[in-house]
């Protein structure tokens, strides 16, 4: 379902139900501040990955 919303495309809808879905996601994905959180939300989870990596390696030492 993730994958569907994230590379939601017109040639992809086959009934009712998912063309409503295609309609709310492109809508969304319009939206400036949607963008904005998501870039944000993208670099903390980044930034998380990092410190993970780093305690991990102290670990080894």
């Amino acid at each position: 379902m993730l994958k569907n919303i994230e590379h939601s495309r017109q040639e992809n809808i086959f009934n009712p139900d998912i063309a409503s879905i295609h309609e709310m996601v492109a809508d969304i994905k319009k939206r400036k501040e949607v963008g904005i959180y998501y870039m944000k939300s993208w670099e903390r989870e980044k930034l998380f990955r990092e410190m993970g990596k780093e305690e991990n390696s102290m670990m080894l030492l």
